[in-house]
């Protein structure tokens, strides 16, 4: 499970690159394909979670989209948006199979690739920008990470929390 989700995030990466340097045709077939790959999950997915994660998670990143200027860069940044939060929804069904130490080095590895490319925008200088601002970069990094970190964080939040439940639950009463 955890090479699988390691594979769908390379795919994910990959289909990033791909749409950022403007080949949204194979952008779109890369994430078509790591979704097929996310579908090839053989245990029983809620359809229901998956369909309320990636209605949330769309939503959230509508709102973040247009209320800036990225789609005068990237005017159907919404249709590969709409495809990141099926795959997102996708691999949260493989996340919640996973135990708590599985999750944790995929989730400071994203948050510190996250964190990384924050201080490379921040350490360039604002007249290098153009049109497209630093706060608009920071936003575009928000949609590379945050949509597979924010299911991670959840997850393991959810597994850390029953854990320490499951040990109160399990001291003896004197």
């Amino acid at each position: 499970m955890k090479r699988r989700l390691i594979r769908e995030y390379w795919l994910i990466l990959v289909a990033w690159c791909a749409y950022l340097n403007d080949w949204k045709i194979v952008a779109y077939m890369m994430i078509l394909a790591a979704t097929g790959y996310a579908l090839m999950v053989r245990c029983e997915a809620d359809p229901w979670r998956i369909a309320a994660i990636c209605i949330s998670c769309y939503s959230v990143m509508m709102a973040v989209l247009f209320a800036s200027n990225i789609p005068y860069f990237y005017p159907d940044l919404h249709i590969f948006l709409a495809m990141i939060a099926l795959n997102s929804a996708l691999t949260n069904e493989y996340l919640i199979r996973l135990k708590k130490q599985h999750i944790l080095p995929l989730l400071l590895m994203g948050m510190i690739s996250m964190a990384i490319l924050a201080i490379c925008i921040m350490i360039v200088p604002a007249e290098n920008y153009s049109l497209f601002t630093r706060n608009s970069l920071l936003k575009m990094s928000a949609f590379i990470f945050l949509p597979f970190l924010s299911p991670m964080i959840v997850q393991y939040g959810c597994k850390c929390f029953a854990s320490k439940r499951r040990k109160v639950c399990e001291l003896p009463i004197t």
